[in-house]
């Protein structure tokens, strides 16, 4: 959820991939919310800000339990 939940570490994470030619749009990653789109207009990766909903995985696995 950290991703999720916090722009300037998604920012710093897509500035590692500048080589990869990947941008974000400051302003969508700064208002997001969850399942947003982020990519930046020149960017040849789409970035998308996902909600984990983990709560769901683990209803899930005591379900198979």
């Amino acid at each position: 959820g950290i991703g999720e939940h916090a722009a300037s570490i998604r920012e710093k994470v897509c500035q590692g991939l500048n080589c990869l030619s990947v941008t974000i749009d400051q302003e969508r990653n700064q208002t997001c919310q969850p399942d947003a789109d982020i990519t930046g207009s020149y960017s040849q990766a789409r970035v998308f800000v996902i909600h984990t909903r983990e709560e769901w995985m683990i209803a899930r696995a005591c379900l198979n339990v």
